[in-house]
């Protein structure tokens, strides 16, 4: 009789997680206006106007002088309701030193393959993120003048195309963050963010050591002053752009081994930049990341940045949720409930999903259910988040530009 009972459990356990599976690989349909059209061959957007049209305005909780601001550890909307922000980076003007993308990985800016702006709220985000990079922004370092003028040589072509960016999802009232961003640091070191002209050859060679360049930046504060004055610059330009309500202050501030959390400087520089941000546009969410991962979980910061608005941050590339995933997100939901500010995942992919990896195949199932897991984990600990990416390696979106089933259905669980 007890065998008899265990077999049925086990097969009861059995049919549930069949039907799991089904429900993820073939679940309802999408509705058919989550496809995005496709733009003809070689077609990516009209040429792109140096300014926004002045008769372009955003909807209404976007409006001027609709001011996003954190309680507590709640982000709270100008209609003064507490709001989980969940949403999707959006990539492409990240990487370059100053030049449009020849077609191949990390050449160069350029804008989405496939036309985010309407989509993303059609599936149901509330926000996207934007990487935008010091070394597109001004690939050429500043000059003086004889009278002890410091003149910056902006880049006009990447504005234009950021302003693209920013107002098309206005448009569709989506709102914005920013992130002043870096991924492999430097343009010198095969990456982007930190512009080339900081590391002359003479003194760093021609292939640098991306730590030596972290530790020349966090140790010893080279470029501060004039990242600095970068960062004021996007945070007045973007002011024109309402919906543009928070900034990532800095992309991923991660320490080499034998770099101390001290040594980092992490919340003198969040400081230092948050408050040039703020004199520029007192209006922006200032986010600020944080060092731990799943290799290394050892915090950056010492303490709290004293900046108001404050929305701590991290970035979620585990293998796997259990045990790995959860246990990071406990460790800065503590430091946020202490701290009492907002957390924000501002990356995350799954988990390591060898199919979520390759842009043109859907998640598998049980990858699925483990994004789905966590998602829910956030949701219910009011953990905001963007996903990565819209498109490229870990994208929510196949190459015809119609979004991946499983994915899709597994992120809507965390709203």
């Amino acid at each position: 009789m007890r065998k008899l009972v265990a077999l049925i459990l086990v097969a009861v356990v059995v049919v549930a997680a069949v039907i799991i599976v089904i429900n993820l690989r073939s679940g309802p349909s999408l509705p058919e206006s989550t496809v995005i059209s496709v733009p003809p061959a070689g077609q990516l957007y009209p040429a792109v106007k140096p300014t926004v049209p002045p008769e372009a305005r955003p909807v209404a909780d976007l409006s001027a002088g609709a001011r996003w601001t954190t309680q507590g550890t709640s982000i709270v909307n100008p209609k003064g309701n507490a709001i989980q922000l969940h949403g999707m980076n959006v990539s492409g003007l990240e990487y370059g030193d100053g030049q449009r993308s020849s077609g191949a990985p990390r050449t160069g800016y350029r804008p989405p393959p496939y036309d985010p702006f309407a989509a993303v709220k059609r599936w149901g985000f509330n926000v996207v993120r934007v990487p935008v990079s010091w070394s597109n922004l001004e690939p050429q370092p500043p000059t003086t003048r004889a009278d002890g003028t410091v003149v910056h040589h902006w880049n006009q072509d990447y504005i234009n195309l950021m302003d693209l960016y920013m107002l098309n999802f206005g448009k569709h009232g989506i709102p914005v963050i920013y992130t002043f961003h870096q991924n492999d640091w430097s343009p010198v070191s095969g990456g982007g963010g930190l512009p080339a002209w900081l590391y002359p050859a003479s003194k760093f060679g021609s292939q640098p050591d991306q730590c030596e360049l972290r530790r020349d930046f966090f140790v010893d504060k080279h470029g501060w002053d004039q990242a600095a004055h970068a960062e004021a610059f996007l945070a007045k330009h973007f002011e024109k752009f309402p919906w543009v309500i928070g900034v990532d202050v800095f992309n991923e501030p991660y320490r080499c081994v034998g770099m101390t959390p001290r040594e980092m400087n992490l919340d003198e520089m969040y400081e230092k930049f948050g408050t040039a941000i703020h004199q520029a546009n007192p209006d922006l969410l200032l986010i600020v990341e944080d060092a731990a991962t799943c290799r290394f979980p050892d915090f950056g910061l010492t303490r709290k940045p004293d900046l108001p608005n404050l929305i701590y941050s991290f970035h979620l590339y585990c293998p796997a949720w259990q045990p790995y995933g959860q246990k990071l997100v406990d460790l800065y939901l503590n430091r946020a409930s202490e701290w009492d500010v907002p957390l924000f995942m501002g990356e995350f992919a799954a988990f390591g999903a060898a199919a979520g990896s390759e842009p043109n195949s859907d998640l598998p199932p049980p990858k699925a259910i483990e994004v789905a897991t966590a998602l829910t984990y956030c949701r219910e600990h009011q953990v905001s988040w963007t996903y990565w990416d819209y498109d490229g390696p870990t994208s929510l979106i196949f190459m015809n530009g119609q979004p991946k089933p499983n994915l899709l259905r597994a992120l809507r669980t965390g709203m």
